[in-house]
This record gives structure tokens, C-alpha cells and sequence, in this order.
């Protein structure tokens, strides 16, 4: 059974049914189809999709059966599976309360042994109707990394990004440094391009 907090789920049900929300994560298929080389998926879950097509894509890339998990949205409120291959949970800790992060991740574990994390680490320019900000939990990349490891012992830091959000494996990758290269020298090139 899923961990979801109703009061929490019914305002994002709102955010979603108003606006368009939580579409960022297919931002990361480039890295994703990289890792995913590493575990050869057959079947694939995006847990807190929003409305993303993350899903879709790392299907297309893989031909794996890829499902798609968002509480607050309706037809994907459910996980269709017991087990899943590989993982994809990006931008979604942040919104959970902190006091359910250990059950959201243990549920994750329980689903997967492959799991890629992607979580801001910021507030967000989102406000909840209730005038939270949608950020619940916001933690550095080593609060982070020391609860995804009582669940996931092998799991790393692949990519930080300094306050604003990190990325966490929960596997050992082959690909771990390749793509540590890629992203840090994209993340240097941008800065050191300034336009004229």
C-alpha cells in the first residue's frame, strides 16, 4: 500500500487538476538512459510522475514496460506492480513531510533494489493552497544520502548540485564517473559561457 498523506494529496490533486505540474523529470532522460545500461530493465516505474512523460521515453529507450505512479493524479493512482527492475523518483522527496521520507523510501526499497533519486534541495516557487510551499522537506544532499542509505546500503551520490538538488543511485554504476564527467563539465561550460 502506497504512503500517501491525504491532506498533503488532496492539495497537489488541486495543483494538477488546475495547472500544469511536475513535467521537469523527462530532463533527465539523457543520464537516465545511461544508468539504465547498467540494469537492462524489463520493466520500469516513474513513482510521483506528476505529469511527466519520463515514463514513456525510458520505454522507448529501453522497450521496457514502463508504468507511471502519481497519488494525486487520477488513473495512475495506484502501483501497478510488487516489483520493479528500475526506478525513477525525481523531484518527489521534497514534497513528501518529512515525517513519512523513511516510509516513502522503505516502500521504494521494497519495489526496487534500483532506484535513481533526484531532489531539490531548495524551497520551491510553488505554493500550496494552503500557503505551504511545496517544498515539505527541504535537506542537503548528505541528509539525503544518509536516509536513502539505511534502505539502500550501495547507495551514492552521483551528481551535486550545491544547494539546489543532488542525484542518488542505489546501485553501484559502472557509469557512476562517465557520467560524473559529462554532467560536472556541462554544469562548467554553462557557467563559464556568459552571453555577449
Amino acid at each position: 500500500m502506497p504512503v500517501v498523506n491525504d491532506y498533503l494529496n488532496s492539495m497537489y490533486r488541486h495543483i494538477h487538476k488546475t495547472k500544469t505540474y511536475g513535467q521537469n523529470s523527462a530532463r533527465f532522460i539523457n543520464m537516465i538512459r545511461l544508468l539504465m545500461e547498467d540494469i537492462a530493465p524489463k520493466n520500469i516505474l516513474d513513482y510521483g510522475c506528476g505529469q511527466s512523460r519520463l515514463a514513456d521515453m525510458m520505454s522507448e529507450y529501453s522497450n521496457a514496460d514502463a508504468h507511471r505512479y502519481d497519488p494525486a493524479i487520477d488513473g495512475i493512482n495506484f502501483i501497478p506492480l510488487d516489483k520493479y527492475d528500475f526506478i525513477t523518483c525525481t523531484d518527489v522527496m521534497e514534497h513528501v513531510v518529512e515525517d513519512d521520507c523513511r516510509k516513502v523510501v522503505g516502500e521504494l526499497a521494497a519495489l526496487s533494489r534500483n532506484v535513481f533519486f533526484h531532489i531539490s534541495t531548495r524551497p520551491a516557487g510553488e505554493i500550496l493552497p494552503d500557503g505551504r510551499n511545496a517544498h515539505c522537506t527541504v535537506r542537503n544532499t548528505k541528509w539525503w544520502l544518509g536516509l536513502i542509505t539505511e534502505y539502500f546500503p550501495d547507495a551514492e551520490v552521483i551528481f551535486d548540485e550545491y544547494g539546489n538538488g543532488c542525484g542518488i543511485i542505489t546501485w553501484k554504476s559502472v557509469h557512476k564517473y562517465i557520467f560524473q564527467e559529462i554532467y560536472y563539465g556541462i554544469r562548467h561550460i554553462q557557467v563559464c559561457i556568459r552571453p555577449e
